[in-house]
């Protein structure tokens, strides 16, 4: 099924959903999405941002950083409509300590109904988890093999994570490397 929603956003229907998407309860739902488009995308994705995503967009430095943030926040909202049936620029976002987002929901959902959802962005790409009823997380990393993989796993990975990413060969640390770091990041 995912295949055919997938042909569904690339051929840029995506704008109009024909039908809502079903979610059962023991399902994830991971979407990929590129973050370089082309103008008229990324102006019709920033016109359905909310006014502090659109400040935040502002506060990034450079064009591309910019272009990804507005990019990888449209197609949440338009990820998220095809589940909670909310016009994308209607959707409300809440943040925790953490700055992760959650959706207000305007109405009363019954728990069972309840999405929930987690995004991460690197480089080009964007991923998304879709679930109801439980916490769900995700992460994409762009591999940069001159990162200080060494001080970060020293640093942040347990005992015995550290003990494998140490004794791999050097050939393999970079995919071991960010195997463990992305699994902590979701």
């Amino acid at each position: 099924i995912m295949n055919s929603i997938m042909e569904h956003v690339i051929n840029w229907n995506w704008r109009y959903p024909v039908e809502p998407i079903s979610l059962k309860a023991d399902e994830v739902h991971v979407w990929q999405a590129p973050l370089k488009l082309e103008k008229s995308d990324l102006n019709y994705f920033y016109s359905i941002l909310s006014a502090e995503e659109r400040y935040r967009a502002a506060r990034l430095r450079d064009d591309r950083l910019q272009d990804h943030f507005v990019a990888a926040r449209g197609w949440l909202r338009h990820i998220l409509w095809q589940y909670i049936h909310i016009k994308p620029a209607h959707i409300q976002f809440a943040y925790n300590e953490h700055g992760k987002p959650s959706l207000v929901h305007p109405f009363n959902i019954p728990d069972q109904q309840r999405v929930e959802f987690n995004l991460s962005h690197s480089g080009d790409l964007a991923m998304y988890a879709i679930c109801r009823q439980r916490p769900v997380g995700i992460d994409v990393e762009w591999i940069d093999e001159h990162l200080e993989m060494d001080v970060i796993a020293g640093r942040f990975f347990s005992p015995a994570e550290l003990h494998v990413f140490q004794t791999s060969p050097e050939t393999q640390k970079a995919s071991i490397f960010y195997a463990c770091w992305t699994q902590k990041e979701a």
